[in-house]
């Protein structure tokens, strides 16, 4: 993840949203790039996206979507969103409301799931691999044990 690679101290944010985003992030040390450039393939056509914050050691991005009900907004946040999963990109949304709630707790868990989704995807490919792995026979020399059969 490439963009500023900062806390939020002297950073012009658009929204108040973000603001109170980036100061949840310094608030918890959770290093974060402000707007960084990411490379996505919309309907085909490579485009550049900058989403609000990345999270350089979690591979995560959080995107503050400031408008609800609003049609037109609505259909490009849900085209976002898609194109974000298409590309294989976690993205934590949040919303207005969600500022209204917990929206700490609700930033927290979300990257909870996501880092905890990808460590039990890596487990299974590692057992997955252990299982279909053939280790070399073990031959018995009776004056010496046990010896690889590769050697």
């Amino acid at each position: 993840m490439n963009g500023n690679d900062n806390y939020s101290t002297g950073y012009e944010y658009k929204s108040r949203g973000e603001r109170t985003i980036a100061t949840f992030l310094d608030s918890v040390k959770l290093k974060y790039n402000y707007e960084p450039g990411v490379l996505v393939n919309d309907n085909g056509y490579k485009r550049i996206w900058y989403p609000d914050f990345g999270l350089p050691k979690y591979d995560v991005f959080i995107e503050y979507f400031g408008m609800e009900n609003d049609p037109v907004y609505d259909e490009r946040t849900r085209h976002k969103l898609k194109t974000f999963r298409n590309n294989d990109i976690d993205v934590i949304s949040v919303y207005p409301s969600t500022l209204r709630g917990d929206y700490k707790e609700y930033i927290l868990n979300e990257l909870h799931q996501n880092v905890s989704g990808r460590m039990s995807d890596l487990e299974q490919t590692i057992a997955n691999y252990s299982s279909h792995r053939n280790p070399p026979p073990m031959l018995k020399f009776p004056k010496y044990g046990f010896c690889s059969s590769k050697y």
